[in-house]
Protein backbone atom coordinates (compact mmCIF):
# COMPACT_ATOMS: atom_id res chain seq x y z
CA UNK A 1 0.00 0.00 0.00
CA UNK A 2 0.92 3.41 -0.74
CA UNK A 3 1.19 5.64 2.25
CA UNK A 4 -0.62 9.06 1.67
CA UNK A 5 1.12 12.30 1.56
CA UNK A 6 0.34 14.12 4.47
CA UNK A 7 1.76 17.24 3.28
CA UNK A 8 4.14 19.13 1.27
CA UNK A 9 7.50 18.06 3.50
CA UNK A 10 6.78 14.69 2.78
CA UNK A 11 7.22 15.26 -0.60
CA UNK A 12 10.01 17.90 -0.56
CA UNK A 13 11.61 15.06 1.51
CA UNK A 14 11.20 12.43 -1.40
CA UNK A 15 14.65 11.62 -3.62
CA UNK A 16 12.20 10.23 -6.63
CA UNK A 17 8.58 11.01 -7.31
CA UNK A 18 6.03 11.01 -10.28
CA UNK A 19 3.68 13.63 -11.22
CA UNK A 20 0.93 11.34 -9.76
CA UNK A 21 2.30 11.89 -6.57
CA UNK A 22 1.68 15.20 -6.91
CA UNK A 23 -1.67 15.15 -8.46
CA UNK A 24 -2.68 13.21 -5.84
CA UNK A 25 -1.79 15.77 -2.96
CA UNK A 26 -3.47 18.67 -4.75
CA UNK A 27 -6.73 16.55 -5.45
CA UNK A 28 -6.54 16.10 -1.77
CA UNK A 29 -6.44 19.05 -0.88
CA UNK A 30 -9.29 20.75 -2.92
CA UNK A 31 -11.50 18.29 -1.93
CA UNK A 32 -10.69 19.07 1.23
CA UNK A 33 -11.32 22.69 0.19
CA UNK A 34 -14.00 21.79 -2.08
CA UNK A 35 -16.11 20.25 1.14
CA UNK A 36 -15.02 22.95 3.61
CA UNK A 37 -16.66 25.14 1.17
CA UNK A 38 -20.24 23.41 0.66
CA UNK A 39 -20.53 22.54 4.34
CA UNK A 40 -19.90 26.64 5.22
CA UNK A 41 -22.29 27.31 2.18
CA UNK A 42 -24.88 24.82 3.76
CA UNK A 43 -24.84 26.62 7.10
CA UNK A 44 -24.71 29.52 6.22
CA UNK A 45 -27.50 29.02 3.27
CA UNK A 46 -24.92 30.55 0.43
CA UNK A 47 -26.05 30.10 -2.99
CA UNK A 48 -22.65 28.26 -4.83
CA UNK A 49 -24.02 28.66 -8.26
CA UNK A 50 -23.11 32.17 -8.00
CA UNK A 51 -19.29 31.70 -8.58
CA UNK A 52 -18.31 34.98 -6.86
CA UNK A 53 -19.46 33.38 -3.77
CA UNK A 54 -18.13 30.16 -4.00
CA UNK A 55 -14.53 32.31 -4.51
CA UNK A 56 -15.22 34.18 -1.19
CA UNK A 57 -15.68 31.25 0.60
CA UNK A 58 -12.75 29.76 -0.75
CA UNK A 59 -11.07 32.41 0.54
CA UNK A 60 -12.51 32.38 3.86
CA UNK A 61 -11.28 28.24 3.53
CA UNK A 62 -7.60 30.09 2.44
CA UNK A 63 -7.66 32.10 6.16
CA UNK A 64 -8.51 29.37 7.80
CA UNK A 65 -6.32 26.92 6.49
CA UNK A 66 -3.24 28.81 5.70
CA UNK A 67 -0.48 26.14 5.20
CA UNK A 68 -3.04 23.96 3.36
CA UNK A 69 -3.73 26.71 1.03
CA UNK A 70 0.02 27.97 0.61
CA UNK A 71 0.63 23.99 0.13
CA UNK A 72 -2.15 23.88 -2.64
CA UNK A 73 -0.93 27.02 -4.38
CA UNK A 74 2.79 25.70 -4.07
CA UNK A 75 1.85 22.11 -5.96
CA UNK A 76 -0.24 24.20 -8.59
CA UNK A 77 2.69 26.51 -9.67
CA UNK A 78 5.24 23.49 -9.65
CA UNK A 79 2.51 21.41 -11.89
CA UNK A 80 2.31 24.34 -13.99
CA UNK A 81 6.07 25.25 -14.08
CA UNK A 82 6.49 21.74 -15.18
CA UNK A 83 3.80 21.22 -17.82
CA UNK A 84 4.69 24.23 -19.59
CA UNK A 85 7.43 22.12 -21.46
CA UNK A 86 6.58 21.06 -24.46
CA UNK A 87 4.79 17.21 -25.25
CA UNK A 88 5.33 15.86 -21.82
CA UNK A 89 3.12 14.18 -19.89
CA UNK A 90 3.26 15.33 -16.34
CA UNK A 91 1.16 12.45 -14.49
CA UNK A 92 4.16 10.19 -16.12
CA UNK A 93 6.75 12.28 -15.46
CA UNK A 94 9.43 10.91 -12.66
CA UNK A 95 11.11 14.09 -10.47
CA UNK A 96 14.91 13.66 -9.45
CA UNK A 97 15.66 15.88 -6.26
CA UNK A 98 18.69 18.19 -7.79
CA UNK A 99 20.38 17.42 -4.13
CA UNK A 100 20.07 13.72 -4.85
CA UNK A 101 20.99 14.04 -8.82
CA UNK A 102 24.67 13.05 -8.10
CA UNK A 103 23.91 10.00 -6.50
CA UNK A 104 21.19 9.30 -9.44
CA UNK A 105 23.70 9.33 -12.58
CA UNK A 106 25.85 6.67 -10.37
CA UNK A 107 22.31 4.70 -10.74
CA UNK A 108 21.59 5.62 -13.94
CA UNK A 109 24.74 4.84 -15.16
CA UNK A 110 24.75 1.75 -13.34
CA UNK A 111 21.52 0.95 -14.92
CA UNK A 112 22.25 2.27 -18.80
CA UNK A 113 25.79 1.00 -19.13
CA UNK A 114 25.45 -2.16 -16.90
CA UNK A 115 28.63 -1.33 -15.20
CA UNK A 116 29.05 -1.45 -11.29
CA UNK A 117 30.21 2.15 -10.38
CA UNK A 118 31.85 0.68 -7.07
CA UNK A 119 34.43 -0.69 -8.94
CA UNK A 120 37.69 0.51 -10.68
CA UNK A 121 38.02 2.45 -13.04
CA UNK A 122 33.85 3.59 -12.37
CA UNK A 123 35.02 4.62 -8.93
CA UNK A 124 37.51 7.24 -10.29
CA UNK A 125 34.85 8.78 -12.07
CA UNK A 126 34.09 13.12 -11.17
CA UNK A 127 30.41 11.54 -10.36
CA UNK A 128 29.54 16.09 -9.73
CA UNK A 129 30.87 16.35 -12.48
CA UNK A 130 29.09 13.63 -14.92
CA UNK A 131 26.11 14.71 -13.15
CA UNK A 132 26.17 18.40 -14.07
CA UNK A 133 26.93 17.29 -17.31
CA UNK A 134 23.76 15.14 -17.69
CA UNK A 135 21.55 17.50 -16.08
CA UNK A 136 21.78 19.26 -19.20
CA UNK A 137 19.20 16.99 -20.68
CA UNK A 138 16.81 17.79 -17.62
CA UNK A 139 14.24 20.13 -16.92
CA UNK A 140 14.34 22.01 -13.55
CA UNK A 141 10.99 22.84 -11.59
CA UNK A 142 10.71 24.65 -8.49
CA UNK A 143 8.50 23.02 -5.69
CA UNK A 144 8.40 24.95 -2.14
CA UNK A 145 12.48 26.14 -2.66
CA UNK A 146 13.30 22.65 -3.28
CA UNK A 147 14.33 21.87 -7.31
CA UNK A 148 13.50 18.53 -9.20
CA UNK A 149 14.95 17.59 -12.46
CA UNK A 150 12.85 15.92 -15.08
CA UNK A 151 12.75 14.96 -18.78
Amino acid sequence: MIEPIKDITDIRGMFRMTGRVVERRIEDLESDRDQWVEDFAKINGSDLEDTNVWDAIASDWAVAFPDESTELVALQDFQSEAESYAEWRFRDTEFIAEREFTDFAKDYADQVRELDTSDWPYNCIDWERAAADLKDDYNAADLDGYTFLFK
